[in-house]
Parts: structure tokens; C-alpha cells; sequence
């Protein structure tokens, strides 16, 4: 590797906030001394941080696959924290609190195989805590299942730990240290190398554990007699030490062979190793020799000087890393520890030099060094660089992308108010902590004294609100503002508070140390309150930031199956140019952009114009650097050679849609038995969700602007044209292909990228109630995990990040064996190889260009249907795949919303675009259609059953209507459309539309069905005219079934179907029925309903019954008895239910084929027999108008001719008397004898008076 950095990918950090709702805590008393402050030269070291991985991370049955353990101190307190990236670790966080003791900033972590063993020092004591091996804890959930997160238990789980102030655990000493280093020895015991603030070291060794053994202490004295003598009679200036040459900064324990060696750095820029066994200085390195000749080290002190150490995996070699900060610069020197014939000997491997820097913590491994440095500024910086023994020549840094700074003030779009931007920018998940914020409100308002253990983001939400909005008024009270100033005010106090949000940001990421994984070469930043991953970056990335990088100029051409040097170099200069682009945009060039995508236009104008731009400015630039950005761009431009294939190469390497061969995404990959076992739980932990998710979203952003500045290229070559070595057709391919195109991935990535920033919404009330009606109507999805469908109001994280959790982790991982190049790498356990595949898959999975709406139809299904609107709109106007299926599912969120309007046109736009191809319409299309017609009928069922569940009558019918136009004679849907068109005509109030379904519906039986339901409703309603004069064209006696079916079963009392069947009739001019239909009325109201008004009902009745005979032929005057309803019975069936008597209409015509045929006498009734049951009906009302108080009157069943007659003498009504003995020919004597009676009486009281 020579001066410039060109073999390795760039790293991107991506930072974590820990959301800890609960962790373990365990308080120590060491006895040690109290308020001991710990310092390196000169300044007070606060706290540090690193990190330990489990062994055999690559293996699938092991249980720390992609599992590793955090820790951090802080003056008294050691946290530590197992995290995991394939499984959810329950009560993983463990703080330790030593009390009246300073905790030394350094842990060590050890791992047998039992037991994970951590080593920590106080001031004046040395620890050591026994935890479980994750192999002793429960197993892995290896279930088939790919929609359930695993939890399993954290070896800190149990915090109960025991014999803590037990010999072989605790040891403590009168030395005040400042530093440790450890070691786990294959027979138990723990040796602690301690170095002291005079700068002396010495061992603590502990017993193994549960043995009888006793701590022993060991001091590491200078190797000689004439040496100690020579230290301590000649003055250190005599001998050029300048300081105390046996001065120790840093140290490292390790075995090599048999034995334990301890190798301390020296101030005097000495490595001296020390046997453990003999505690005796066995080697010297002095360094001076490896340090620049130029290089003065006269008065300069060694204090910041540390010493790393590294093992290589393969053969087991001991490596030592060396900072030295020198006065100039600082030097990080590599050195191999032989052991050769009992001897330890420092070989040189390389020396790497760096710019003077305050260096927090740096990490060496056999290949690479990594090192945190932090600014005059307070600004962390984390470099890397590879080591490579065949170059000990200087090589080159290479700068880790960090976060960026968050801005100082929040830019307020016109359309919103300041506290909405505030919120928005606060609150968005993961930017800030939950801590952070509580830290803010605590500063900002002094009077807040809340637990924060009960507090949630959507509580400390409502508190900021009320909490500066209070600020807002109180100021605002004292003067009378304009609207302008209020709104002034508003801003103000809300930058206020945003300000201390950031404040408080800023102090809990500090870095403390780093954490690098030799195995899998995860590498992580270990912060204060916090974590960041440093994920490795794709090729596209690498060469966007660092155009000359090998690595991945040499992988992306692979990728694109070029062979010849001649593309290769073609393609590195086309990077090289657009870089040349990215140095010239200013921040208002890439917002106009921004702008533009997100008002949903295309790019090409805007970026045709920033072009233009550009090179004006050029062009009225300084004329020592006339059109510099022309002629850099043309210099790179001729130097390829065929610029037309290489610019179609590089958008190639953007465009996925070449890969999306099998667009049915829940069908790759198959059974979840088939997916190889390396790859089932691959990054299903909550935290690789955090990590995936904003990696998509720096990856998506990043190539948004890498598209940007291409299309911006392109403007400017087809200016150059000829100078830029295109030919005519070359420059017409480029304006009428390679732009459009260009432009199209823009909005591609603009839409990956917004998708992945928004956070969830709390899902409406109505919500699971709406999502479970919508997929009971569409029967596309399994509704039986109910509880899946709603997401809890407390939720805070992005659509993404749910999306991960859940089903779409699950499809990313059944795509990763179709993207992963190297499987070795995979099953080796690679964390840069995974997290680039799994990214690569994920794009495609979310790619939005398909026919597939797969993500779509997941937002949906968590009712985020306000972020399916907005998703939409940034597809709509370009994106062509999936269109149907995208506008069908816009409706359904209409749906929730109440809009049935837009919900109505976006049904319709949906089937009229209808592809088969996509996969919603085949989960809607259950029956196989013949042709595109049959097609839309179906969906267009479905969409009148959605509309229908929301109670949507009106759009019922429009839906219908719009069946109807492509519905086909012999369509099977025709009745079910018909029916349902009846059905919310009838529910409307449209009798005339609902009469026109009746008739037009082809299946009889749902014909007889509606039109039962079109008697009975119109029956309540009222409304029996209209129900009287439709023509029911051969349908006549389907109604007067009906009719005459709910006469007899009916209560008579409340229904008045009789009346209703004596009009229809009537009207129809079919007046024997008529008054059949009015004699039966009659006939059941003597039988069934007593009293005054029965009477007078009866009256009427047997009136319109001769009413209606008359209107006849005199030889048509008559009418047929009904049957008595005790023959009625004796013709029933044998055990009929008495159900079927009251409630199915077609009981009496089902069950006529079961009573035997049997001759039976009929009664034929004329109007003079009509006339008398009249004139009986008449007399039973003179005698209780007469007497109102007599029972027998008004109750009873009817009276018999010679019953009334008596009665009726009785009562002194002789006229009547008379003509009811002469109607039915009874003698006259009882007559006269009452009346007989009656005058002898009168004589009598006449005679008397």
C-alpha cells in the first residue's frame, strides 16, 4: 500500500442510542480509598469503553454467533452490555457500582467453556466476575417459524453474583493504580499487572476458583543488580533519560510457551518484558532505533504512550501495537514477538506515521489498525489502515464516515409551524434518546423533577410541547405581539430547546473506546450513552467518496463481467468525474434537487439547469482557472474510451431491475426447511434492525446523490459533445437513453430513501376494526394473529424498521442465497459480507419498480395507511410496476380515511389497469377467468364488498355499475352483483332501482329472495302502494306467496299483510281473491283477537268481502271457505316443526308433497251467507254497545245464530231479533216469549207505580 489509501472499502458508522428500559444493578463495597482521581498525562481520564466476542462466531450451531459483550466505565460505575445481531437478549445490561473506590478505565473479558469471566481493577482492588457461557444458557429457537422474534436469555440475566468478596475473586492492596492489564490462565488463576501512579508495576495473582488457595502479589523490579545500581547513582541526565527511565504508561500480559510474560512501555522508549515466574526483566526493545532519525525526543515525556497487543487467529503469533506521540507527529509501531531457544525477541513489522492528534484508544489486529481520535474541537475522528510487513514504508489513513454534526438550527419549511419541524426533527426514531430529551427538559425547565424509569417518548412529547408552548405565552403575555413577532418568538424558544437537546446529544456520545471483532471484523465505537457500528460500504459508495480505492473498483468490475483493463480504467474515470461534480454543488444546488423529487417532478430540467450553472460560474471565474471544471472533466473524458458503454456499465451497476426475475416474493426461497441453516436467523435481532435500517438509508442516500451528480455529468458532456470524444449518435444515445435513465434511478433511490426515514404513526382506534373487515372482504390474508395488526401507540421507530422486525426480514433473508457471491466468506462469519449482501438484498426486496407491492400491501396490513398516500404520491407519476396493485391499496386507505370518492377512483383505475401479472390480483382472483372481463367483474365484487363493510351503500352501486360495463351475459357474478345492487337500492329508499335489480337478475332463487326481502321492507315502511303497483311481470305469484305466507304466520295484531293482499288484488282487478283474501281476515280475527276493535275489523271485513263480490258476475259471486285451522293441522306433516310453521316461507310449498292426496269437502260461500255472518258480526256489536260491561260481548269465540238470539231478546233488541230469525229461518217463539215476558213486567211495575 502505497502513500494514498487504495485497498480498502470505506466504513460508514451507523450510531445506535440505547433505549434501556430496565437494567441490572449490583452494588460493591471494595473498602478502597475514595475520590481517587485517575490521570494520563495531565488529563483526567473520564471513563473508557471496549469489547469482547464469543469464539467460533461462525459456526451455525454456536451460541455466539454474532454475539459479543460491550462494557464501559465511568468514575465508579462498569456497565456491561451483551448484544447480539441474530437474537433479542433478555436482561442483557448489568451495571456495577463500586462504592468508595475509582474504577481504573480498562476491562478484560475472558471466555471458557463454561463460564465468561470479567476482569476489572479499582484503584486499590482487582475483581473478577463468573458469569454462565451462553452455551449453559437455553438454546436457540430454531423454529420454522419466520415471523417470531427470538429471545433468549443474556448470561447477565441472573445478576446474583455470588462470592464476590471471596479470595479468588477480590484482592486489594495500598497501591493507588491508574491502569491494568489481565490475564485468565488455563489452571484458574487471574494475574492483574498493575501499574501505579509512581509509574512502578507489580502482579496480583488469584487463586483459582473455590480452591484454598491465597492471593499472592508480586513486584516487577529492574533485571539487574548493576542496572538498579546504575538507575539509581547516576542522574538521569548523565544517562539521557530525561525521566525515570522504569516509568511504566501502559502494559500487556500475555503467555507465550509455558509462561506469562508482562510487556510494559517505558517512558524512556523502552518495551521491557518481565517473567511472570521469575518477576524479572527478560528483554529490552528500545524503540528509539525504529523512530525517525530527525526526530527529537529531548524534554518530550512518554505519558500518552500505549502499548496494544493482537494474536493471530491462524497461527497463534503475539503482535504488539506501539502509540508513540512524538513532538512533531505520532508513530504507531507493529512489532512480532519471537520466541526462539527460551529468548523473546521484537521483530519490527512496520511503522505507520499520523498527524499529532489526541488519541482516545487504538486497536491492532494482524491486519489492520484502528484508531478513535478526538479534535482540539471536541470532533471524533476514526482512522484505519492496513498493515502490510512488505511495505515499511509510510502508508495512508483511510477517514471513517462518521455522523454528522447535527445542525445548529432547524430549517422550517413555509408550510409549517416551528413547533412541527421541532417535533419532527426531536422526536424522529433514533435520532435522539429518551435521556437526552429528559436531560433537556430538566435544563431548559428547572422545576421538572420526573422519574424517568415510567417515561415514554410519547410522554416526554406531550411535556416538550406543554413546556415550551408555556415559554411561548409567558413571554408573549407581557406585550402585545404581531403575528410575524409571535411567530419570531415561537422559533426562538423553540431553538432554545433544541439547543439543549443537541447540548446533551453531544455530551452522551462521546466516545470512550473502540471494539473490533478479529473474527468477523465487526467494528463498533464504544460512546458514553451509546453505540456505533461502523459498517463496511459497498463498492458504489467506496468509489462515489474515494474514486481511487482498488478494492472496490476491482469487485465492482467483477460484478459487471469486465474483463478488459481498458473498461476498468474507463469506469474508474467516470467515477473520478462525477467526484469532480460532487466538489462543485453547494448545498442550494441539492436542495432545488430535493425539492423537485419531493414535489414528485423529474430531475432532468432542475439538473440540466444546476449544469448550466456551473459551468457559467466557471466561466466567470477567476481567468488564472478559466473553466477549470471543463477542463478537468474533459481531461478524465478523453481518457476513456468508450464513453457511451461506460456510462451505461455504471448505470447498470444502479439499475436492480435486471435483477428481478421472479417478482412473487413470497414464494422465493421457498420452505423455510430449505433456506440454508447459516442464513435462518441471520440479523433478526431488534438491534441488526436498527442497523440495517439506517444503513439502507445512508446507502439509498448516497447513491440518490451519486445519480444526481451523474445526471449532472451527463448535461455536461452533452454540452462538450465533441471535445468529451462523443460522436452524433454517441451524444443522442446519451440525451435520449443514458439521461432518462439516470433520471428514473434518481426518483428510484429518492423513493428507497424516503421510505426509510419515515417513522411510524400510531395506529387509528378504528384501525383493527377497519383492517379486519378490509381482509374479511378481499380473503387475501390470514387475520388469525390478530394482534399483529395493530402497532402500539408506544412504538417509536421507522415503517422500515418494522418492516425488518417482521415479515421483511423474513423475505430478505430467503433472498440472500440468490445475491451472495461468496458463501465461504458467509459461513466464516464475515460481518462485511453479510451486512453488504443482506443491504443488496433488501433493495430489492423494497425495490419499487415492480409488479410486486409487497411492501405496500405490509403497510396496509399495520394500518400505516396515511404512509401509503404519501409513498404512493412519490411513485405515482413515474414508477409503472405494480401501478393496479398500488392504486388498489390506495383506495383501501381511502377507505379507512371516509374518502369513498378517491377511494371509488382509485378501485377503478385499478381494474381497468388490471395486470394478472402482479401478484395482489392473483391472492384476489380465486376463480380462473377466461378473459380480462371476467377479471375485473371479480375484482369489481371484491371492491363492493370492501364498500359494503364500511356501510357505503351508494358506492355499492357505483361499483356495481361499473361491474355491469364489462360483465358479460353469462357471467357467474351476474347474480351476486344483482343482488347486491337489490340489496343497497332497497337500504337507500330506491324501490324503483331495487324492484329493476329483482327483475334483472338472472338465478330465480336469489330472485325469490330479494323479492321477499323487497315485500317485507316495503311492508314495514309503509310504503304498500308503491309496493302494490309494480307490474312483477311473471313474478305475480312468486308475491302473492309471500303476501299470503306472512298473512297466516304473522301476528294479526301488528301486521297488516291481509289489507296488503286485498289491494294487491284490487288493483289487479281480482276481486274473488280480494274478498277471500278479507273473509280469511275476518275469519282469524274472530278466532284470534278478542274485543271492541276485533269486532269492528270483522265488520269491515265481511263488508268489503260482498263489497268485492259485487263488483263480479252475479254467477261468479262466491267464495271458497278456508279450511278451519284444526283441519289445517290434521293435513300438516307428520313431526313438522313448528319453526317451519312460523319461519321459512317455503315450508308449506316444501312439505306439500308429504300430505297424502285426500278427497275434502268444500264450503262455498255466497253473498247471502256472507250477509249473515255480517248481520251476527253486527247484532254482537248493538249488544256491546248496549252493554259494555258484559264479558261474554266482547270476548269468546264467535256466537251461533240461536246464541245471538237469545242474547239478543235478552237485551230488548227485538228488531234485530227479528231479522236475524228471519235470516236464518229460526222459529219466533223465543221471540215472543221475551217479549211476552218483557210486557207483563212492564204491567206489573206499571201497576205497582
Amino acid at each position: 500500500m502505497a502513500g494514498e489509501m487504495r485497498g480498502e472499502n470505506l466504513y460508514r458508522e451507523v450510531l445506535l442510542q440505547i433505549e434501556q428500559n430496565s437494567c441490572q444493578e449490583v452494588e460493591l463495597d471494595t473498602g478502597s480509598l475514595s475520590n481517587v482521581t485517575i490521570k494520563t498525562d495531565g488529563h483526567t481520564k473520564s471513563g473508557a469503553g471496549g469489547g469482547f466476542a464469543y469464539k467460533d462466531t461462525a459456526r451455525v450451531e454456536s451460541f455466539g454467533r454474532n454475539r459479543f459483550i460491550h462494557w464501559r466505565t465511568s468514575k465508579n460505575t462498569l456497565e456491561l452490555c451483551e448484544e447480539s445481531l441474530d437474537v433479542n437478549l433478555l436482561g442483557n445490561v448489568l451495571k456495577i457500582h463500586f462504592q468508595n473506590a475509582s474504577l481504573l478505565p480498562h476491562v478484560e473479558i475472558f471466555e471458557t467453556s463454561s463460564s465468561v469471566v470479567v476482569l476489572a481493577a479499582a484503584t486499590n482492588s482487582v475483581h473478577r466476575f463468573v458469569f454462565p457461557h451462553p452455551n449453559k444458557l437455553q438454546r436457540h429457537d430454531f423454529s420454522l417459524s419466520p415471523r417470531v422474534t427470538i429471545s433468549i436469555q443474556s448470561i447477565f440475566s441472573d445478576s446474583n453474583l455470588l462470592d464476590i468478596y471471596s479470595p479468588w475473586n477480590f484482592a486489594s492492596f495500598p497501591h493507588n493504580c491508574n491502569s491494568f492489564s489481565a490475564w485468565l490462565c488455563q489452571d484458574g488463576h487471574c494475574l492483574f499487572n498493575l501499574i501505579t501512579n509512581d509509574g512502578t508495576t507489580f502482579l496480583v495473582r488469584l487463586p483459582p476458583i473455590n480452591s484454598q488457595g491465597i492471593v499472592e502479589h508480586f513486584e516487577l523490579k529492574n533485571a539487574g543488580v548493576m542496572q538498579r545500581l546504575w538507575s539509581g547513582l547516576v542522574p538521569s541526565r548523565i544517562r539521557g533519560d530525561g525521566v525515570a527511565s522504569n516509568s511504566v504508561v501502559s502494559a500487556q500480559i500475555h503467555p507465550i510457551s509455558k509462561e506469562t510474560y508482562v510487556f510494559t512501555l517505558c517512558q524512556d522508549y523502552k518495551i521491557r518484558v518481565w517473567s511472570c515466574q521469575t518477576q524479572e526483566c527478560v528483554a529490552i526493545k528500545n524503540l528509539v532505533d525504529d523512530i525517525p532519525d530527525d526526530t527529537d525526543l529531548q524534554g518530550v515525556t512518554g505519558q500518552s504512550h500505549m502499548l496494544r497487543k493482537a494474536i493471530n487467529s491462524t497461527s497463534q503469533r503475539l503482535y504488539l501495537g506501539v502509540f508513540l506521540s512524538l513532538p512533531q507527529h505520532v508513530q504507531f509501531s507493529i512489532y512480532e514477538v519471537v520466541y526462539l531457544d527460551g529468548e523473546i525477541t521484537l521483530v519490527l513489522v512496520t511503522n505507520l506515521f499520523s498527524p499529532k492528534g489526541n488519541l482516545i484508544d487504538f486497536v491492532v489486529s494482524t491486519k489492520q489498525i484502528w484508531t478513535l481520535w478526538m479534535s482540539d474541537d471536541g470532533v471524533p475522528l476514526v482512522q484505519y489502515t492496513l498493515i502490510e510487513s512488505s511495505q515499511p514504508s509510510p502508508t495512508g489513513w483511510q477517514n471513517v464516515l462518521l455522523g454528522n454534526v447535527m445542525p445548529s438550527e432547524i430549517p422550517i419549511p413555509e408550510n409549517q409551524e416551528p413547533r412541527e419541524a421541532y417535533l419532527n426533527y426531536i422526536f424522529h426514531p433514533g435520532r435522539f434518546s429518551k435521556y437526552t430529551i429528559d436531560k433537556a427538559i430538566k435544563i431548559f425547565d428547572s422545576s421538572s423533577r420526573r422519574p424517568l424509569t415510567t417515561v415514554r417518548k410519547t410522554h416526554l412529547k406531550e411535556q416538550v410541547i406543554g413546556l415550551v408552548d408555556a415559554q411561548v405565552q409567558s413571554s408573549a403575555n407581557r406585550n402585545e405581539l404581531e403575528f410575524h413577532e409571535f411567530s419570531d418568538l415561537q422559533l426562538q424558544m423553540w431553538s432554545r430547546f433544541y439547543a439543549c437537546v443537541v447540548q446533551y446529544h453531544e455530551a452522551s456520545n462521546k466516545p470512550l473506546g473502540l471494539f473490533v471483532d478479529m473474527a468477523s471484523n465487526l467494528v463498533a465505537i464504544i460512546r458514553k450513552e451509546a453505540i456505533s457500528v461502523l459498517r463496511p460500504c459497498d463498492d458504489v459508495t467506496t468509489l462515489y467518496w474515494n474514486p481511487i480505492c482498488e478494492e472496490a473498483l476491482f469487485s465492482l468490475v467483477d460484478t459487471l463481467a469486465i474483463d478488459d483493463q481498458t473498461d476498468r480504467n474507463d469506469v474508474q474515470c467516470i467515477f473520478k468525474c462525477i467526484n469532480l461534480v460532487t466538489q462543485q454543488l453547494s448545498q442550494d444546488h441539492i436542495i432545488l434537487v430535493d425539492n423537485e423529487l419531493r414535489c414528485g417532478h423529474d430531475a432532468t430540467t432542475i439538473t440540466q439547469d444546476i449544469a448550466g450553472v456551473l459551468l457559467i460560474e466557471e466561466d466567470e471565474g477567476d481567468t488564472s482557472k478559466e473553466n477549470q471544471l471543463l477542463m478537468d472533466i474533459e481531461m478524465w473524458l478523453l481518457k476513456i474510451q468508450n464513453l457511451v458503454k461506460t456510462v451505461e456499465n455504471v448505470l447498470n451497476l444502479l439499475d436492480l431491475t435486471r435483477n428481478l426475475e421472479d417478482d412473487d416474493v413470497e414464494e422465493l426461497g421457498g420452505d423455510m426447511r430449505t433456506q440454508h441453516l447459516n442464513l435462518r436467523r441471520l440479523f433478526a435481532s431488534d438491534l441488526s434492525v436498527r442497523i440495517l435500517a439506517s444503513a439502507l438509508e445512508q446507502q439509498c442516500e448516497t447513491r440518490m446523490s451519486f445519480c444526481r451528480d451523474l445526471l449532472i455529468l451527463m448535461h455536461i458532456i452533452s454540452r462538450l459533445s465533441a471535445r468529451a470524444g462523443l460522436h452524433s449518435l454517441g451524444s443522442y444515445t446519451t440525451s435520449s437513453e443514458h439521461v432518462p435513465r439516470a433520471s428514473y434511478l434518481l426518483r428510484v433511490y429518492y423513493s428507497l430513501q424516503w421510505l426509510s426515514t419515515r417513522s411510524v404513526l400510531p395506529t387509528p382506534p378504528n384501525a383493527l376494526d377497519s383492517n379486519l373487515k378490509q381482509l374479511a372482504a378481499l380473503e387475501i390474508t390470514d387475520v388469525s394473529n390478530v394482534e399483529t395488526l395493530v402497532v402500539p401507540e408506544s412504538t417509536s421507530c421507522t415503517v422500515l424498521e418494522l418492516f425488518l422486525s417482521g415479515k421483511g426480514g423474513h423475505q430478505m433473508r430467503l433472498l440472500l442465497p440468490k445475491n451472495i457471491k461468496d458463501m465461504d466468506e458467509m459461513n466464516r462469519g464475515s460481518f462485511k459480507t453479510a451486512m453488504i449482501n443482506a443491504l443488496d438484498a433488501l433493495r430489492l426486496l423494497l425495490w419499487p419498480d415492480r409488479t410486486n407491492v409487497f411492501f405496500s400491501e405490509y403497510l396496509v396490513t399495520k394500518g400505516q395507511f396515511q404512509t401509503l398516500l404519501e409513498y404512493c404520491f412519490v411513485l405515482d407519476s413515474w414508477c409503472t410496476g405494480g401501478q393496479s396493485s398500488r392504486a388498489f391499496l390506495q383506495g383501501q386507505a381511502h377507505l379507512v380515511f371516509g374518502d369513498y370518492s378517491k377511494a371509488l377512483d382509485c378501485f377503478v383505475y385499478a381494474v381497468q389497469n388490471l395486470d394478472e401479472r402482479e401478484p395482489l390480483f392473483n391472492k384476489l382472483l380465486f376463480d380462473e377467468c377466461e378473459n380480462e372481463n371476467q377479471q375485473a367483474v371479480q375484482c369489481y365484487v371484491k371492491v363492493m364488498r370492501l364498500f359494503e363493510q364500511f356501510g357505503a351503500s351508494e358506492f355499492v352501486l357505483k361499483s356495481a355499475t361499473a361491474a355491469l360495463s364489462v360483465a358479460e351475459e353469462n357471467d357467474q357474478s351476474l347474480p351476486i352483483i344483482w343482488s347486491n345492487i337489490f340489496k343497497h337500492h332497497l337500504e337507500l329508499g330506491h324501490n324503483d332501482g331495487a324492484y329493476a335489480a329483482i327483475t334483472s337478475n338472472p338465478d330465480m332463487e336469489r330472485k325469490r329472495d330479494c323479492l321477499h326481502r323487497f315485500v317485507v321492507v316495503l311492508c314495514e315502511r309503509g310504503e304498500r302502494l308503491e309496493l302494490v303497483e309494480y307490474p312483477y311481470v311473471d313474478l305475480l305469484e312468486e308475491v302473492v306467496g309471500i303476501i299470503e305466507y306472512h298473512a297466516r304466520t304473522v301476528d294479526i295484531s301488528t301486521h297488516s299483510y291481509y289489507q296488503l293482499l286485498y289491494a294487491f288484488h284490487t288493483y289487479r282487478g281480482n276481486h274473488r281473491k280480494a274478498a277471500s283474501a278479507m273473509y280469511e281476515y275476518g275469519i282469524r280475527l274472530s278466532q284470534e283477537l278478542p274485543g271492541l276493535q276485533s269486532l269492528q275489523k270483522q265488520a269491515k271485513c265481511y263488508l268489503t268481502t260482498m263489497n268485492s263480490l259485487r263488483l263480479l258476475d252475479p254467477k261468479n259471486t262466491w267464495i271458497v271457505k278456508p279450511l278451519e285451522r284444526k283441519d289445517q293441522k290434521n293435513l300438516e306433516a307428520p313431526n313438522m316443526s313448528p319453526k317451519r310453521k312460523q319461519g321459512d316461507e317455503d315450508a308449506e310449498e316444501a312439505y306439500t308433497t308429504m300430505i297424502p292426496k285426500s278427497r275434502r269437502r268444500v264450503t262455498v260461500l255466497e253473498i247471502s251467507d256472507l250477509e249473515k255472518e255480517y248481520m251476527l258480526v253486527l247484532a254482537r256489536l248493538q249488544l256491546l254497545q248496549q252493554d259494555t260491561d258484559h264479558p261474554a260481548h266482547a270476548t269468546g269465540p264467535s256466537l251461533s245464530p240461536d246464541e245471538t238470539l237469545v242474547l239478543l231478546v235478552q237485551a230488548g233488541q227485538y228488531d234485530t231479533a227479528f231479522s236475524i230469525a228471519k235470516a236464518f229461518g229460526l222459529p219466533l217463539t223465543s221471540i215472543f216469549d221475551g217479549l211476552a215476558a218483557r210486557c207483563v213486567k212492564l204491567s206489573l211495575y206499571t201497576a205497582t207505580s
